[in-house]
């Protein structure tokens, strides 16, 4: 074709009226014009082939058995998702852990300040208590322990030991409304 061209640009018009004669720049023009379609032919041509070879590819990998299946793929999506959600959980879990931990450090705190607060209050009835846990009682015939105390000689004291059977070395929790009656009923008993 190309031939024919330049054949035709050399020889003169034949048969054409002089505003309409074919001139090398309108051959040019033509030639372009026809070579745009062409151009954007082959690279649409150049795509339809990329993409069929793309297909046929995934196609024989599926086949031959070295692709990944659908049920995989569907597999893999899960996994992904899991593992994210068990991220999340974890972060939750820690959250939860450090809202234990401070917890626990309050509960510490308090016990601690509830068990000093008990101390003393067990400082202050053993204070006012005649029969101090720390001192050893004589036991009269009966098991019940005696005061033996410097101020055993009180008759009323000695029956008040005698009144506090459940009474015991160390673990003595008399409080001083359990020992006032007490008291009162050895002194009317004294006198």
């Amino acid at each position: 074709m190309l031939d024919q061209i330049h054949a035709a640009e050399a020889a003169p018009a034949v048969g054409l009226e002089s505003g309409a004669q074919v001139t090398r720049a309108s051959l040019q023009a033509d030639l372009a014009n026809a070579q745009d379609p062409n151009v954007r032919l082959i690279a649409r041509v150049r795509q339809l082939e990329d993409w069929l070879s793309e297909l046929l590819g995934d196609q024989a990998w599926k086949e031959s058995g070295l692709g990944a299946t659908a049920d995989i793929e569907e597999f893999q999506r899960q996994i992904v998702q899991l593992q994210q959600t068990n991220v999340e959980l974890t972060g939750q879990l820690e959250e939860r852990q450090a809202e234990l931990d401070a917890a626990r450090g309050a509960n510490r705190e308090l016990t601690r300040a509830l068990n000093e607060a008990r101390a003393l209050e067990q400082r202050r009835r053993t204070a006012a208590c005649p029969l101090r846990p720390t001192m050893i009682p004589e036991r009269n015939a009966d098991g019940v322990p005696v005061c033996s105390s410097p101020a055993a000689g009180d008759s009323h004291l000695a029956t008040l030991g005698q009144s506090l059977k459940s009474w015991t070395i160390g673990r003595s929790r008399i409080s001083t409304a359990q020992i006032e009656p007490m008291r009162r009923d050895a002194r009317h008993t004294a006198s």
